[in-house]
């Protein structure tokens, strides 16, 4: 309800409030994509059957190469067991391209992903930009090991985190258009800079972005730790307490208005 105004309104919140949108928007394909997993793995341990985690923190990632070992990760193994695998064998023996032959495997294996979600071309280019970074990160491992070397630990992790995440939410903006000439229009929109800060003022952006940050601290906090064995560790009365608090969350959130899952349509 909040940030499809933004997009829907784009001309009217040019420069900052659409890169909010744009940052938001990927963590919504989060919390969506990885709540219904959640949902499929805990309705499986009811019947006794443990599913594969398919997400691992993956706004924590210092790199778009550790991103996808922690997001969809069910997808991005079968795509690296069965399309990249094959294909970079296949092209090193072929052709003997050894580091470039990964470069191109990778590529077209993530415009493939790309492609899966849909045959519009918005699909291709948030796939070639997948595959395109994770090439120039493959280039320049060896550049940027040693540059890790020169810099403090914590600020260049934190640097490296914050960039993962803009060039993730950046692709994600041809996710989310239509057609490509309108992520051309919003990524336009974007980097117009208003001097309008009635934007910074709004009492549901605080809101959202406080909510935003704390759910990812105790999504970061419950996966580290595992939600079972923190409620395990706890007193009986507050263990009871926090199961009685979800269970009225579920039973009084059930009759609001919802949105279909974004991933419904894959």
């Amino acid at each position: 309800r909040f940030i499809e105004p933004l997009f829907e309104h784009s001309a009217g919140n040019a420069g900052f409030p659409l890169m909010v949108a744009f940052l938001l928007y990927t963590v919504e394909i989060y919390v969506d994509f990885s709540g219904y997993t959640d949902i499929a793995l805990g309705s499986a341990r009811l019947f006794g059957i443990k599913l594969t985690q398919n997400f691992n923190l993956p706004f924590f990632a210092t790199s778009l190469t550790a991103f996808w070992r922690r997001w969809h990760i069910s997808l991005s193994t079968w795509v690296n067991d069965y399309i990249f695998t094959p294909l970079s064998m296949w092209v090193s023996l072929t052709f003997s391209l050894k580091k470039w032959g990964i470069i191109f495997s990778v590529f077209f294996s993530f415009l493939l992903l790309g492609i899966w979600h849909g045959s519009d071309w918005t699909f291709a280019i948030f796939g070639a930009i997948q595959g395109f970074v994770l090439g120039y990160e493959i280039l320049t491992q060896k550049m940027r090991k040693k540059l890790a070397e020169t810099i403090p630990k914590i600020p260049y992790q934190l640097m490296s985190v914050v960039l993962t995440l803009l060039v993730f939410a950046f692709s994600c903006i041809y996710f989310k258009a239509h057609d490509v000439g309108e992520a051309s229009h919003w990524i336009a929109q974007a980097v117009q800079f208003q001097t309008d800060f009635s934007f910074f003022h709004s009492k549901e952006l605080v809101l959202t972005v406080f909510g935003v940050f704390s759910f990812i601290f105790v999504d970061h906090h419950l996966f580290k730790n595992g939600f079972e064995n923190w409620c395990q560790s706890k007193a009986i009365y507050l263990r009871w307490s926090i199961y009685i608090i979800l269970l009225f969350a579920i039973i009084t959130q059930s009759g609001v208005e919802t949105y279909p899952f974004i991933y419904s349509n894959f």
